[in-house]
């Protein structure tokens, strides 16, 4: 990744699974990412993924029901990351709708990769930048701080007030 890829931002990145054994970062998520941090424990990945995939993305998926997705999942604060960035939740789902045009097998096999421990997170020789937000009970600073303990050449950013930066994505 290095050679074609010089430098990656991550934001409000999903921790790898093997995140899920440091206390510190399982203290530092939202009560419900704790409890599936406890069925990733308790179920098979590919069960687990395929049983996660309709709530992931609603399916039938039209662009509505994908822009009520987006806007349900935020939250108030959220909401409000999203409405400071005009477009933004028309974009990401128009995203979300593109992304399972060809069906739900590719997000069923990329959750279920994604909650199989392995990834050779020391392999990496991009320049990585985690951003986290102190609000995001998903992916909060704690994330960032495991990963640039793991990534040969990370920086990790933790944000007051975010939750999933928005602004600072279309910002730069």
């Amino acid at each position: 990744l290095g050679e074609r890829v010089p430098a990656i931002t991550l934001v409000g990145t999903v921790p790898p699974v093997e995140a899920d054994d440091d206390p510190a970062v399982v203290a530092a998520l939202s009560p419900a990412r704790q409890h599936f941090v406890e069925l990733v424990a308790a179920v098979p990945a590919d069960e687990l993924a395929t049983e996660m995939a309709p709530y992931l993305v609603p399916d039938p998926l039209d662009p509505a029901l994908a822009l009520e997705h987006v806007l349900e999942g935020t939250g108030p604060r959220g909401r409000a990351e999203l409405d400071a960035v005009p477009g933004a939740a028309e974009r990401l789902a128009a995203a979300l709708v593109e992304a399972v045009a060809q069906g739900r097998n590719g997000l069923v096999h990329d959750v279920a990769l994604a909650l199989e421990p392995g990834l050779p997170l020391h392999a990496v020789t991009a320049q990585v930048r985690t951003v986290h937000g102190h609000d995001d009970g998903i992916s909060p600073p704690a994330v960032g701080e495991w990963l640039a303990a793991r990534l040969p050449s990370c920086t990790a950013e933790a944000v007051d007030g975010a939750i999933r930066r928005v602004r600072h994505l279309v910002a730069e």
